[in-house]
């Protein structure tokens, strides 16, 4: 992955629909494309981007390409994910006891 594609990205926060987007300045590299496609992003033909509901997850790959808009709390969503797999954890281990 070369620098120029790196510093050509651009992310923004989709605060409608709680979504991170990532713009090139041009064509990603091949490598790049099958990188966001394998962790589930998604390219809008209208936006000319790369997006994904805004996970913990969607960040950190998305942080690979640029700096993150200072107006996503990772912090929260975070904790927010962590909070939801432990209750799906808790929730799973009461009805096997029941």
């Amino acid at each position: 992955m070369s620098n120029a594609t790196l510093q050509a990205a651009r992310l923004r926060h989709n605060k409608e629909l709680n979504g991170i987007e990532i713009h090139f300045a041009s064509k990603p590299e091949r490598q790049i494309l099958e990188d966001l496609k394998f962790n589930h992003f998604r390219w809008s033909k209208y936006s000319k981007c790369w997006y994904k509901k805004i996970s913990a997850h969607a960040l950190r790959i998305a942080q690979q390409y640029g700096e993150l808009p200072n107006t996503l709390d990772v912090d929260r969503i975070t904790m927010d994910e962590e909070n939801e797999q432990e209750g799906a954890y808790i929730e799973a281990v009461l009805e096997r006891n029941y």
